[in-house]
C-alpha cells in the first residue's frame, strides 16, 4: 500500500497534468489497493479464451480501453469482464456502465463498486505507466504494449 501511494504520489509531482494520453489498447495492472489494502481482481469466465502473456505478466489481468467506440473492458472480481463506457477529460477518467447492460447480479457487485466512478488520472514521467484514484480504490498499469516492445528489445539484443 505505502510503495503504490508513494508511486501515485510521485506521478503527481513528476509529470504536468496537462500532456494528453493515449488510453488505447491493453493496460496491465501492475498494484491495485482498496481502502488501503492490496487487492488483484481475478476474471472468471465461462468460455474458453486465448490470451497472449508476456514472460513475467502471466496471468495478469487488464484494463482494455477502446477508444473508437468509448469502451472498457474491466476485470472482474471472481465474476466475468464486465464492458463499460469511459470518458477521458485531461485529469481524470469517468468509467460506467451502458444504460442497457447485463451486469445486475450481485457478483457484479464488488468489481462495480471498485472499478466504475470518476478517477483521477495520475500521470508518471514515464509515459507508460498510469495511476488511477478514486475514493479507496488506487491502480497502477502500463501499457501492454510497451512491456512487449521492452521483451522484444531485450529478446533481439
Amino acid at each position: 500500500m505505502k510503495k503504490l501511494t508513494i508511486f501515485l504520489i510521485i506521478g503527481l509531482l513528476g509529470v504536468s497534468c496537462s500532456q494528453t494520453v493515449d488510453l488505447n489498447g491493453n493496460w496491465v495492472i501492475l498494484e491495485m489497493q482498496h481502502n488501503g489494502e492490496p487487492v488483484y481482481p481475478n476474471s472468471i469466465s465461462k468460455e474458453i479464451s486465448f490470451e497472449f502473456n508476456i514472460a513475467g505478466y502471466e496471468g495478469a489481468e487488464k484494463l482494455i480501453f477502446q477508444s473508437q467506440d468509448s469502451t472498457i473492458i474491466l476485470p472482474g472480481f471472481d465474476c466475468e469482464k464486465i464492458t463499460g463506457i469511459f470518458k477521458y477529460e485531461t485529469d481524470k477518467i469517468i468509467i460506467e456502465l451502458p444504460e442497457q447492460n447485463e451486469y445486475l447480479n450481485s457478483e457484479f457487485d464488488l468489481t462495480k463498486k471498485m472499478l466504475l466512478g470518476d478517477f483521477e488520472l495520475i500521470k508518471f514521467p514515464n509515459k507508460n505507466i498510469l495511476g488511477l484514484r478514486s475514493g479507496g480504490t488506487g491502480i497502477k498499469m502500463v501499457k501492454e504494449k510497451h512491456l512487449l516492445e521492452e521483451r522484444i528489445n531485450i529478446i533481439m539484443n
